[in-house]
């Protein structure tokens, strides 16, 4: 009985194992025994020897009752793979003769095997390669190939002539059967889990003797058809079932960031919060923070900076409420960046924060390379950080923003600094560029490492609502992502 619950590999695998044992077809008298079939492939074999087409190969032993894995119908027969196949081991011509490779004859490596019909290959040999390493002996179009070293058991038929690897083994059958192909074909992967592996300096592999001792049931070739017939039938249900619970498991694993992003969504368009009257309006905020800016720079404290460009209608992603505004990031926050030069590193000094040092939400001093101090003056004379700051990586990682809760003395490179302010919520932003990050990376530059200028960032929109339900929106955000982890 065959359990549907298992995971679509483990049913796989136990359908092989039925067929194997012969659960999966009925045995027929007509279909005669194994010892018939054994007979005819010792009488096709003696010819061959006589004819000189192949030589005389040691006797392999006789399979002993401790070494059967599992029992088979009374007119099967265990044999040896080396009774019934002539395995030929292929060869890799030196890679440091030119000559050999880069050619238009295909060499088949491990990683060309597909389980299926072979008819391209990731590398050719030359002709003198083939004269010099092969004698011009060629595998030819229609043979069996397996891997059995490091990755066991992954198969392919040759769809043209060619050669391979010392990792692969081709099968040259003593009966030229169809059956007994297809049969093989079907089965052998299962198979080589019962054969005699040893431990490899990567892996479990396998050699000429092991792969010649494996052992194989084997069927009348009647129900030879019969198994691989009922394996045609049943293995691409099981591969159907293995998509659909690849893509399950992909949709159980993309679904609390699904919701997160449509929470986030839904948090930005003001639909999970009501808008109370008492708030006041995004406006009063935007006069406040004007008003601000405009004493820090009769101040001198900072600098005028250039007018930001207006905001388009075709600019704007999505409707936000009557109370609310859109505005440019650097409208309501001072947005730097720290330094994009490399500096002399030292063994110990101030840490310097880049873009992989922010993960999660979080800053991972862990793995920092530090400057002199002296150095970390000269960043931090324009992009000091502060505890509350974010943090946002601009080139590679661009997005994953994290807010600064470490006093300890440190510098960015190649990270945007969105300073702290009384008129915002620092986590009312953070959570907007969580959201906003893709189309980020979307507009993002580079050819070689993406990046997201200062000016870009900058002018950036965001959703502005007053201060009172900044509070509330984060809050229930809050709430609603702690339940989500839970």
């Amino acid at each position: 009985m065959i359990d549907l619950t298992k995971s679509p590999d483990k049913i796989r695998a136990s359908i092989l194992q039925a067929a194997m044992s012969g659960q999966l077809t009925q045995q027929l008298p007509e279909d005669g025994t194994a010892e018939d079939l054994i007979k005819e492939i010792d009488n096709e074999k003696k010819r061959l020897i006589e004819d000189g087409k192949i030589k005389k190969q040691k006797a392999l032993p006789d399979i002993e009752d401790d070494e059967i894995p599992f029992e088979i119908p009374s007119n099967w027969k265990w044999v040896r793979l080396g009774n019934i196949a002539q395995l030929i081991i292929g060869k890799t011509p030196s890679r440091h003769n030119p000559e050999y490779w880069n050619g238009n004859i295909p060499w088949v490596s491990v990683r060309d095997l597909n389980n299926g019909l072979l008819s391209t290959t990731k590398e050719g040999i030359t002709v003198k390669a083939s004269e010099d390493k092969f004698n011009k002996n060629i595998v030819p179009a229609g043979t069996m190939l397996m891997s059995f070293k490091l990755s066991i058991g992954k198969v392919a038929i040759l769809d043209m002539p060619a050669y391979h690897n010392e990792a692969i083994a081709s099968f040259n059958y003593y009966k030229d059967d169809e059956s007994l192909k297809k049969f093989i074909f079907k089965t052998i992967s299962f198979l080589t889990k019962f054969a005699d592996s040893k431990n490899a300096i990567q892996g479990k592999t396998l050699n000429k003797t092991s792969l010649n001792n494996m052992m194989i049931p084997l069927p009348p070739l009647a129900e030879q058809q019969r198994i691989v017939d009922k394996l045609d039938e049943l293995l691409p249900k099981v591969s159907e079932l293995k998509e659909n619970t690849d893509k399950l498991e992909q949709l159980r694993k993309d679904f609390p960031n699904k919701i997160r992003q449509s929470l986030l969504q839904a948090a930005m368009k003001g639909d999970l919060t009501n808008q109370l009257p008492e708030d006041g309006s995004a406006e009063d905020l935007l006069k406040e923070i004007d008003d601000e800016k405009k004493r820090l720079i009769e101040e001198g404290k900072i600098k005028k900076q250039k007018a930001l460009p207006d905001i388009e209608d075709d600019e704007i992603p999505f409707d936000i409420p009557s109370n609310w505004r859109w505005v440019r990031l650097q409208n309501i926050c001072d947005v730097k960046d720290g330094t994009h030069d490399s500096p002399s590193y030292i063994e110990k000094g101030v840490p310097l924060v880049t873009s992989k040092n922010i993960k999660n939400g979080k800053i991972d001093f862990s793995n920092c390379k530090f400057i002199s101090k002296e150095d970390s003056e000269k960043i931090n004379k324009r992009s000091n950080v502060d505890v509350e700051d974010i943090l946002m990586p601009m080139i590679g990682t661009i997005g994953n923003p994290a807010i600064c809760d470490d006093d300890r003395l440190f510098s960015i490179k190649n990270v945007a600094l969105i300073k702290n302010n009384k008129f915002l919520l620092n986590t009312f932003v953070f959570n907007w560029i969580s959201l906003f990050q893709e189309t980020l990376k979307k507009n993002s530059s580079g050819a070689v490492q993406s990046f997201v200028s200062l000016t870009k960032l900058r002018q950036m929109l965001i959703p502005l609502p007053p201060l009172s339900e900044q509070k509330r929106i984060v809050k229930k955000l809050d709430k609603l992502f702690s339940k989500l982890d839970n």
